[in-house]
């Protein structure tokens, strides 16, 4: 059969019954391998094709050179990019929380940026799935293959969700974080609450900013003034009353106040 499941999928109404897709139309019956993990390694397979047939090679020089050459891009857009994967999100539920774990593991592996997007994406997505397994992964990602552009949304939609369900246990961590020698971890510290809204811990987020204050960093100033501008909508006088009692300067005090 020289389809692939996604469009199949697109074209017919489909389920798995005994390791075989059984179609309602056009086809009877589309083997699949015998094994969960061939089966995994063929959705695998067909992302990367499709990924393929819809890259961009003047798109890709775009944004490997907005992303300061630090990787190769396939050049595709997020929007194409979600189109593509709309079929197989669909059908994460009938995966195990390991499967999901080691398909997103997979696409970490692979050198082009799109495909770090994938795998974060797919983790966002299985998020009921997760385990203290996936947390420690999260934590490896953060510091493998790092950028503001991926540890943003690891920080706060992976490692920052994470730590919300565990708040007692795990806020310690975040502590720590802050006063790491890693730059990617001590931003983290910084911005992992930064959509926890009303229930913010702000006594630990105004000690992680004290801490990293005076680190000219430019990833680490925007990260305090962005975390203090997100909750100055609701808590305006707490926003200003810190800047000025921390001195606050430059680019941390710019972003904090732009929305007062």
């Amino acid at each position: 059969v020289s389809q692939s499941r996604y469009q199949i999928r697109r074209e017919t109404e489909m389920v798995i019954v005994n390791c075989e897709f059984r179609v309602s139309d056009k086809l009877t019956y589309y083997r699949v391998p015998a094994t969960r993990y061939q089966l995994l390694a063929t959705m695998i397979k067909e992302i990367q094709e499709l990924y393929h047939d819809s890259s961009n090679d003047e798109e890709a020089k775009g944004m490997s050179a907005y992303m300061k050459n630090n990787f190769p891009f396939l050049g595709i857009k997020k929007p194409i990019r979600a189109e593509i994967l709309k079929p197989y999100f669909v059908e994460l539920k009938n995966y195990s929380s390991e499967e999901i774990f080691n398909i997103a593991k997979e696409f970490w592996k692979l050198p082009e940026r799109g495909y770090h997007y994938t795998a974060i994406e797919i983790l966002v997505k299985a998020k009921r799935k997760w385990t203290k397994e996936y947390f420690d992964f999260f934590e490896y990602m953060l510091c493998d293959k790092s950028w503001w552009d991926s540890v943003d949304t690891i920080a706060t939609k992976l490692i920052g969700e994470y730590v919300y369900m565990h708040r007692k246990t795990l806020e310690s961590k975040m502590v720590q974080y802050a006063s790491d020698a890693n730059m990617w971890r001590r931003r983290t510290s910084i911005i992992f609450q930064l959509f926890y809204r009303e229930e913010c811990n702000f006594e630990l987020l105004f000690s992680n900013i004290r801490l990293n204050k005076n680190d000219p960093e430019f990833f680490i100033q925007k990260a305090i003034g962005w975390s203090l501008r997100q909750i100055s909508e609701k808590h305006p006088d707490l926003v200003q009353d810190f800047v000025e009692q921390e001195g606050l300067r430059g680019l941390a005090k710019r972003e904090a106040l732009r929305k007062l």
